[in-house]
């Protein structure tokens, strides 16, 4: 298979993320991510395909077909109120909500003015980078989310002998709680068992229930070359790294739409661990897994829209941007 290898792929921006919608998306299917980039205090946004409010229902409407002739006759006739009254009537119960899973933070203790910031994501390769020079020192990290190994790959490095200094520390806005444990920091937690839609004026539109709800567990452990790792009640603390690779798994207690999911928050969390200590290849390895098999789909197809000459040296927003303005995309902001 020819790796695809293309400048022309690449999105980049010269300042870390403020907003949700500025960050970097990445997954594999099941586990998502949106990297931030900030370089004090960096923030991966984590999601998980099966983690849903709620459990399993029936939703069938045995109303649905008395009310169709009448919804018919009310369309012929031209009665839209009473043909949207008749409308609601056939619908389904609304679902249950997509839950977000938490957020794992990386706060890193070197200071001082930040230049040469460069925040990029590879679609060829599907990985998100953050590089940037502080104090003499030139840093950079890289993330993917890899299939073959189902997790989350964080990679950091320093043009400095011992320049990475970091805090590790996750939370959520479901119930959860966090623990830090040698070199692996896990959070594990449940959603609630119903989340009314957001167009409901009700009184208490997110319910919990300790006896029901799916559960989640996520696990992230620091590998690293040189200086240290120390824990404290809910947090890693890595000292004067010369490397740093985190990988984090995560799990949730679903089984099938119609299956009631498991309440045992430890047994979600023993498979997450359990999928974290299968993991022993080097950065370098997994990247190579996963870009293999993200092309394997990644390179079925290329689309070439041309190019403007020069424009790979304008930050992507701003390309965006000059498009918006009707503008040159291109050599309009050199």
């Amino acid at each position: 298979m020819m790796l695809i290898t293309d400048a022309d792929l690449t999105l980049w921006y010269p300042t870390p993320a403020t907003a949700w919608t500025q960050a970097l998306p990445l997954g594999n299917g099941r586990i998502g991510a949106m990297h931030f980039g900030d370089p004090f205090l960096d923030r991966f946004q984590l999601n998980e395909a099966t983690l849903w409010s709620g459990g399993p229902t029936n939703p069938e409407n045995h109303q649905a077909l008395s009310n169709l002739d009448p919804l018919r006759d009310a369309l012929f006739d031209g009665h839209w109120a009473e043909a949207d009254r008749l409308a609601q009537k056939m619908q389904g119960p609304y679902t249950e909500s997509y839950m977000p899973m938490g957020n794992l933070f990386l706060e890193f203790q070197s200071k001082g003015t930040v230049t040469n910031y460069k925040r990029t994501l590879d679609l060829a390769t599907a990985t998100s980078t953050v590089s940037y020079d502080q104090g003499g020192t030139h840093f950079e990290r890289s993330a993917f989310i890899s299939y073959p190994d189902q997790a989350l790959i964080i990679h950091l490095s320093s043009s400095k002998t011992g320049g990475l200094s970091l805090g590790l520390k996750m939370d959520s806005k479901l119930k959860y709680t966090t623990k830090a444990d040698g070199k692996t920091l896990t959070m594990t937690g449940r959603a609630p068992i119903h989340v009314a839609p957001n167009y409901l004026d009700v009184k208490d539109p997110i319910q919990y229930d300790f006896t029901q709800g799916i559960r989640f567990a996520t696990a992230v452990e620091a590998r690293v070359t040189g200086g240290s790792v120390s824990t404290s009640e809910d947090q890693l603390t890595i000292d004067r790294a010369d490397e740093v690779t985190l990988v984090l798994t995560t799990r949730t207690s679903f089984k099938a739409p119609d299956q009631i999911p498991g309440y045992d928050e430890q047994e979600v969390l023993k498979t997450c661990i359990n999928d974290l200590r299968k993991i022993k290849q080097s950065h370098k390895q997994l990247h190579r897994a996963h870009v293999q098999n993200y092309q394997g789909l990644f390179a079925r197809v290329g689309l070439n829209l041309g190019k403007v000459e020069g424009s790979d040296k304008i930050p992507t927003d701003q390309r965006v941007q000059n498009y918006r303005d009707n503008e040159d995309p291109g050599l309009a902001a050199l």
